[in-house]
């Protein structure tokens, strides 16, 4: 309730009738036709909470938060957790998977993004990744300009590419490897479809180019 008062009193009428909007559908699906909607609400919320999260740890003044070494301890922790998790779930015919929008993931988002944020705190001085005009910098910018239309088609181009895996018939046993090829390609492949679009008049704006 103090998260809502806060927003309620400085949103405009249009922002509370948006807001208003998805909960009437589910007063008439969920709670009236006892129909569950075919978009949960929770999805407009995990994926959103991560924006905010963004913007929030972007403005923060907080020590701790902007501490190198407890990000880092930050992301080793919650991979150690998901790694651990997954041991102890999995059996001989399948992996156990965490949610994308477990408490973990979570951690590791927080973590990665301070550690890049204040990387510099490490003291650290090697020319490859401190030349603004250098390939690391450069890939590092164009990656955080087009992150949110990554987002939107990654899950789509890992699907594809998951397909493709599949219908090639490879073994199962070099599994990490196999995943670990689907995610670079399926980033990389995304990033590349990202940058051509945000080329298109107006549609770069749609997709979060900057």
């Amino acid at each position: 309730m103090p998260i809502f008062d806060k927003w309620v009193a400085n949103s405009s009428l249009n922002e509370l009738e948006y807001f208003l909007f998805f909960w009437l559908i589910t007063c008439i699906f969920d709670f009236t036709l006892d129909i569950s909607f075919p978009i949960k609400l929770t999805y407009f919320v995990s994926p959103i909470g991560l924006v905010v999260l963004g913007y929030y740890l972007r403005h923060t003044e907080r020590k701790w938060l902007n501490n190198p070494y407890i990000a880092l301890l930050l992301i080793i922790a919650a991979c150690v957790c998901e790694v651990a998790i997954s041991a102890t779930y999995s059996t001989p015919d399948s992996i156990y998977k965490l949610d994308r929008y477990s408490i973990f993931t979570a951690i590791e988002v927080i973590g990665i993004w301070q550690l890049f944020r204040n990387i510099g705190k490490f003291n650290i001085h090697i020319r490859f990744f401190e030349n603004p005009k250098g390939i690391f910098r450069r890939a590092i910018s164009g990656l955080a300009k087009n992150s949110y239309g990554i987002y939107l088609v990654q899950y789509f181009m890992i699907a594809a590419m998951d397909g493709i895996v599949t219908m090639l018939g490879i073994s199962t046993k070099s599994y990490p490897l196999t995943v670990f090829l689907i995610f670079v390609l399926s980033t990389f492949v995304s990033w590349a479809v990202i940058e051509l679009l945000s080329y298109i008049p107006g549609l770069g704006k749609a997709i979060g180019s900057k």
